[in-house]
């Protein structure tokens, strides 16, 4: 409940879902050294591991990152 995502079925035989079968599809290639920016962007949003995933584990790194904690 909490994602709030589409995930897709792939049959054994067929590992991927690919644009010539629905155009719908999207790729974001995010260069490495964007990836702390980015992250640091959606922990302001509101988007973090807690977010996402709302288990204990995830609460506890979020509380660690907001009040930069090692």
């Amino acid at each position: 409940m909490l994602q709030k995502a589409c995930f897709t079925f792939h049959p054994p035989a067929k590992e991927s879902v690919t644009t010539q079968e629905n155009d719908s599809l999207l790729t974001f290639q995010i260069p490495k050294d964007a990836k702390p920016t980015l992250k640091e962007e959606l922990f302001l949003l509101g988007i973090d591991s807690f977010s996402v995933y709302g288990d204990l584990d995830d609460l506890a790194a979020r509380l660690k990152q907001a009040y930069n904690i090692s």
